[in-house]
Formats: C-alpha cells, structure tokens, sequence
C-alpha cells in the first residue's frame, strides 16, 4: 500500500468488492471444464473423506490407479485446496444433490481473480501513478481483458496470474524497502505457482529478479533479496514432491505424462506463437485488444522502471516461447488463448505509461470499448457450443495446427447470439446439459454420444441455447425438478448491494483523500 495515500487501503477494498461482484454475477454458476469437475472431485473427497482420491465412478477413468487400488488425479493440489473452504460451508447447507457445493467450487475464480484488481492498483500507485489514473488502467485491466472470462470459468489460469503478481508485487517492494521478509513473501507466492504446474519453475527464475529493485537498501543486497526469494520458492518444490509421494510413492511422478492416447506434449513454436499473437481463433491481439497500449507503453515503462520492466520482459519471453512450444499452446476447450493469462496483470503495469500523442485517447477508448465487447461475447454462451457445432474430435488441434486461422470461437460467438436472440429453446430440449448425471444443474457437460453427431443431440439439451451467467440461466429451470443452488432473484439481489457498496467505497476514499489534502493546503 501506498504510504502517502492513507485512503489507497479504502479505495483497494471497495475495488475487490465491485469487481469480485462482478465477476461472480457474470459466472457460469455451475462447473464448466472436465478438468474443473476432476479438481471439484478431490475438493470433494478432501472435506468428505480427508484424502485427495477421486471417488465419483464417472470420473475415475480420467485419473490414475496406484496398485493399491486407489484413483488419483494427475493434476496439482492447489486449486483444489483454494475451494475447499467454500465446498465446505456448502456441505453445511446442500441437498443430496450437491448443488450448492459445485455452485460455490465455481465461484473460486471469480472471487480470487477480483484480488488482481486491488494488488494491481495498489502496485501502480507504488510505481507514482496517480490514483485516479490508477483506478481507470485498474478497471480497463479487469474488464477489457481476457481476466475477466478468466475468471468466470473453473480453469485455474486466473490464480496462477494473481500469485505471479503477488511474486513481483512483495519482490518489488522488497528492494525499495529493503525487506527480506517481503523478498520471502514473493518467493512463496511464486512457490505455490508449482503446487498448480510443475512447469512453472521455469518462469519462477524471471519472477525472482523483481527483488533487484531499488538496488543496495541498508544491508539488504539485490543478490541477498533475490536468494531469499528463490529460497523460499523452493518450498514449493518441496510439496509438490510431497504431493506426489503421497499420490503415487514417488517423489518426481505427477501423472501428467500417463498416456492415455494423448497428443505428444511439443509442437511447433512457431506456429504456437504466430496463433498466439494473430490468429483470429487464439490470438490475444483479439481477445485482449488493449495488450497493444502495453506494448506501445512499454518503452516509458522501462525507462521510468527498467528492473520491474526487465521482470515483465523475460516472464513474457520464458512462459511465452514454452506456451507456444506445446501442441496444447491454445489450452483447449476453452476461451481464447488461456495459457497467457498468467502474463496480463503484469503487462498491464505498463499502461499508465502510454506516452501522450494525437490519437492517444481515441485509441485507448477504442481498445477498452474492443476488449470489453469481446469479454462480454465470452460470458454469452458456453463455449462448448462452437466445438461440437463444428463435430470437432478432442484433439482436433494436433492433426489440423492451422485450424485457428480459418476458425474462431470470438468470430462466431456473434451468429451464435444471433441465433439464441432470435430463436428459443427447442421443443425437444427435454434436458438441461449433456452429462453423466441428468439431474444435476452444475456437472460438467460430457457428450451423450459421438461427437461427430453432436449437431443431431445438442437441441435435447436446454445449456446451449440459454445465457451462460447463472443469474439467467438459473431462473428458467424448474425448480420442481432441479435443485436450484441458490434463490436466483435474493442472490442476485445481494450481489448487486455488494457491487453498490464497492463502489461507494471507492468513492468515499477518493472524497476522503481529497478532503485531507484540501485541509492540508489550508493549515499549511
């Protein structure tokens, strides 16, 4: 926090809260990933039976059998961990069901990707920006870029952004007030990326060097402050291990590389990165327009802070050359290109310093109006739709690399809406979603049948042709039927306060600091 602004702390707080509202009243309201239903599972047997099993017999195909018999995900332990107080509290209240369970397990995203935005501003008032101008790159951030759908989804990339900006965040602070123990703070955040994806040790090093800032402070040295971080770093290391010696007996196995008729793990990084940046289908130039002013910014970025924009800079360049290197680079079935979300808070602390010019502001205006109307086209509909509209096989990406060159989801979404805006939910929509289970409301969608007949049972399913938010998907079910999460109309309700009073908050600390500084120019 900003020492000379005693109202940042006021304003921070009710940021969280009118984006965390946000967020959580445009979420799927129900688990919208197979890996997020895996995860929910050992969350599940976590709070139920106090082991990391999968039990559900739906799902133990997708995991991996130790010779004891016992079924394991091959997935970290983190975001199963960051739910579980929430799976929890609904098992207090939940039917036999289990709705409420899998209504909260999905609101862990959106909860834990609304604290980018206070962190995030806190930061840039760290590196002088002004407050206003704070708040408004804060909001464009949360809204106008893939954070958002990010974070309305059970795939986890959202969190693994929040720890990586939490690393530079405490690993900045450190070198300018020469706190090891803030160095030992980031090491950690950027450890517990490992408990997600043991891949992340390769971007944990570019993380580390956010220590270096503020050069030679007391008797904390740059080398000191980044060995700390790196120190404590490895505790991630450490449970990862753990975690697997507990799974499978051995210290170095995950499960990852199982098998299972799964594509080779690389591919071709040229054509990764070429899909990443331009393609109409993955590239983040489409769903995060405003990465272009990070771009341009980013010369003043550096010369105003040229340890932090070194951070920024080989982060991009290590998690980005290994993204486009998998064959999986695009992270499908999802939302644009999700693998890259890690990296958008730290781009984002280059915006306030986009250079002033002519069309400085007609552009900026354009890229936040862009970005916020491609975000709100990913809340729209279930993604799903696009894939087996189009009877892709799961792998399709590796057999057809060019695919996202002449198809996009973004592209789409459009005629989609179109259609649902102008039709209605066919007759024959008997179902509410394709899944193991019929009459449960927040299971993952799983094909009842072949995907290349996808187009011949999709119209027996209501999901695909309602809005994807729960505050108005939730309302058409027939709660005689279904066992509703929530009470739609009160929840809503109550998270439009929450908005409210968010917004006042940030309102009062700006009117607060205002007061003070005016009285202050009086007494002076």
């Amino acid at each position: 926090m900003s020492r000379a602004d005693p109202a940042a702390g006021r304003r921070a707080v009710g940021l969280y809260l009118l984006v965390a509202a946000v967020y959580v009243l445009t979420s799927p309201g129900r688990i919208d990933s197979i890996d997020g239903q895996i995860r929910y599972e050992v969350t599940h047997s976590l709070v139920e039976v106090g082991r990391p099993a999968i039990r559900d017999p739906a799902l133990k195909r997708f995991g991996v059998r130790t010779p004891e018999g016992e079924v394991y995900a091959a997935y970290g332990i983190a975001p199963s961990l960051t739910p579980l107080p929430l799976v929890w509290l609904g098992g207090l209240r939940d039917g036999p069901r289990e709705e409420l369970r899998r209504f909260l397990f999905a609101l862990a995203d959106p909860l834990l990707g609304a604290l980018i935005a206070p962190l995030l501003y806190l930061f840039l008032l760290e590196l002088g920006v002004a407050p206003r101008s704070a708040l408004g790159w804060t909001l464009a951030s949360s809204f106008a870029t893939l954070l958002w759908p990010a974070s309305d989804t059970v795939l986890e990339q959202v969190q693994h952004a929040l720890l990586a900006l939490v690393a530079v965040y405490l690993g900045f602070l450190s070198g300018h007030r020469g706190s090891a123990v803030l160095a030992a703070g980031g090491g950690l955040a950027a450890g517990l990326l490992l408990l997600y994806q043991e891949s992340y040790a390769l971007l944990v090093p570019t993380l580390a060097l956010a220590a270096r800032a503020g050069g030679r402070t007391g008797r904390s040295t740059p080398l000191g402050r980044v060995l700390v971080f790196l120190g404590t770093a490895g505790l991630g290391l450490v449970g990862w291990v753990e975690y697997n010696q507990l799974r499978f007996g051995l210290p170095l196995a995950s499960g990852r590389l199982g098998g299972g008729g799964h594509p080779p793990l690389l591919g071709n990084p040229l054509e990764g990165l070429a899909a990443l940046l331009v393609s109409p289908g993955k590239g983040i130039l489409f769903y995060s327009p405003l990465v272009v002013a990070s771009v341009i910014a980013f010369p003043a970025f550096r010369r105003r802070w040229p340890e932090l924009a070194s951070v920024v800079a080989a982060a991009t360049a290590v998690h980005g050359l290994f993204v486009a290197s998998l064959s999986i680079f695009h992270g499908d079935w999802c939302w644009g290109p999700r693998y890259l979300v890690v990296l958008l808070p730290l781009w984002a602390l280059a915006l306030p310093f986009l250079p002033r010019f002519r069309l400085r502001q007609p552009l900026v205006a354009a890229l936040v109006a862009a970005g916020v109307v491609v975000q709100l086209l990913g809340l729209s509909l279930v993604h799903e739709r696009f894939f087996y509209e189009r009877q892709l096989p799961t792998y399709f990406w590796y057999r057809d690399t060019a695919f996202y060159f002449r198809e996009s989801a973004l592209t789409a979404r459009v005629g989609e809406i179109a259609s649902t805006v102008a039709g209605r939910v066919p007759e024959t929509a008997d179902y509410f979603a394709p899944a193991p289970y019929r009459d449960l409301l927040t299971y993952y969608i799983a094909p009842p049948g072949p995907v290349e007949a996808s187009p011949q049972w999709m119209p027996y399913f209501r999901i695909f042709y309602l809005p994807r938010p729960w505050p108005l998907w939730l309302p058409t079910v027939d709660p005689e039927r279904f066992d509703r999460p929530v009470p739609p109309l009160p929840a809503t309700a109550l998270l439009v306060l929450v908005g409210l009073a968010g917004a006042g908050l940030v309102r009062w600390g700006f009117g607060r600091a205002e007061a003070a500084a005016a009285g202050s120019e009086v007494g002076g």
